[in-house]
């Protein structure tokens, strides 16, 4: 098991990531987020997966996904994340480089 402290930090506060799989087209990304914490608005150009492996994990639209969850963002889709409950998050992600001209201000 990767202690939590060993995880690099992610591109937000709170966010730890382990990168599994990298090309040019996308990658698939393990991720330890911390209670409390959110994923700004952003958008992808291209389909999104996140499976929650443990914790609760909220989409902008109030949803809670628990543990077994897998969420399907759609091409172009803009959306936030935030991690619900008491505990830390751990989640996969699997998704294209996020478009960074199309992030919205928190």
């Amino acid at each position: 098991m990767v202690r939590p402290a060993a995880w690099p930090d992610g591109p937000v506060p709170g966010l730890r990531i382990i990168p599994v799989h990298a090309t040019a087209s996308g990658a698939v990304t393990l991720a330890r987020m911390r209670r409390g914490m959110r994923i700004p608005r952003h958008k992808h150009r291209q389909r999104e997966l996140t499976f929650v492996l443990d914790g609760v994990l909220v989409t902008g639209d109030g949803v809670e996904h628990q543990r077994g969850a897998l969420i399907e963002m759609i091409e172009g889709t803009t959306h936030e994340l935030r991690v619900g409950g008491s505990d830390d998050c751990i989640v996969v992600f699997a998704s294209p480089p996020p478009d960074r001209t199309d992030a919205e201000p928190g």
